[in-house]
C-alpha cells in the first residue's frame, strides 16, 4: 500500500535522530501496518499515533488519515490529510491528494447538513362503530320510554278521571303495557348509552383511560324500575 510504504521509508531514512526512540518508532509503525492490513483500524490508528509521537515524521500524519477515514472519522482526517500537505514539500501526487481532501471536506459537509427524515404520520382510524352502534340503541331506548311512558302517564290520568263505579269496569291492563315498554326502552336507553361511553373510552387515543370509573346502578320505584350510570372522567 502506497501510505505504508511512504512512512516506513520516511522512518528508515532517519538514522541520525536517537536510536532507541527511533526503534521504538519503527516498532510502533509495523505494528501499526500489520493492524492496518488486517483491518483492524483502531489498533492500527493507536501504533501509528504512538509512532508519529515518537518520529514526528510528518508523513505518518497520511496514515492517520487513512485510519480516521476509514473509521468513519472525517474531521480528523481532513486535519491529518492538510497537515501532511502543508508539512511535506515533495508529494508524487499532490494534486490527485488535494482532490482527496476536496471530496473528504463535501462528505463532511454533507454528514452534518442531512436532512431530518420526518416519521410517516398515523393511519388514519376508522368510526367507532361500537360506538355509533350503542350510542343508536340508547337513543331507540330513550324514544321508547318517551313515548310510551307519555301514553302510560296518559292512560292513568284518564282511569283517574274516569273512577271504578259499579256501571264502569276498570281495566288496566293497557297501562300496565305501556308501563312495561317504557321501562324497558328505559333501561335499553341507559345500557345503550353507558356502553357508548365506554366504546367511545376505549376509542381515544393517548388518553389516560385508568382514570375513568363507570358503574351501572339499577333503580327501583312505586312507579318501575330503571338504571343510572355514574361515572367520574
Amino acid at each position: 500500500m502506497l501510505a505504508l510504504a511512504l512512512a516506513l521509508a520516511s522512518v528508515s531514512t532517519v538514522s541520525a535522530q536517537d536510536e532507541e526512540e527511533m526503534e521504538r518508532g519503527r516498532l510502533h509503525f509495523q505494528a501499526g501496518a500489520s493492524y492496518y492490513e488486517a483491518g483492524d483500524y483502531e489498533d492500527a490508528l493507536r501504533e501509528f499515533t504512538r509512532a508519529y509521537e515518537l518520529s514526528r515524521r510528518p508523513e505518518l500524519l497520511f496514515n492517520l488519515h487513512l485510519c480516521h477515514q476509514q473509521l468513519d472519522q472525517l474531521d480528523l482526517a481532513v486535519q491529518r490529510l492538510a497537515e501532511y500537505l502543508d508539512q511535506v514539500d515533495e508529494v508524487p501526487n499532490r494534486q490527485n491528494l488535494e482532490r482527496r481532501l476536496d471530496n473528504l471536506r463535501t462528505r463532511r459537509g454533507d454528514a452534518g447538513t442531512e436532512e431530518p427524515v420526518e416519521p410517516p404520520p398515523p393511519p388514519r382510524r376508522g368510526p367507532n362503530v361500537p360506538m355509533i352502534a350503542s350510542f343508536a340503541v340508547g337513543g331507540v331506548g330513550a324514544v321508547l320510554a318517551g313515548v310510551f311512558g307519555g301514553l302510560a302517564l296518559a292512560e292513568r290520568g284518564s282511569l283517574s278521571d274516569q273512577g271504578c263505579g259499579v256501571d264502569l269496569a276498570c281495566d288496566a291492563g293497557t297501562l300496565r303495557t305501556r308501563a312495561i315498554v317504557a321501562d324497558i326502552g328505559l333501561g335499553v336507553a341507559v345500557v345503550g348509552v353507558g356502553l357508548g361511553v365506554v366504546f367511545w373510552l376505549l376509542g381515544r387515543r393517548g388518553e389516560d383511560q385508568a382514570s375513568a370509573r363507570l358503574r351501572l346502578q339499577p333503580t327501583a320505584g312505586p312507579n318501575g324500575g330503571g338504571a343510572v350510570l355514574l361515572g367520574r372522567f
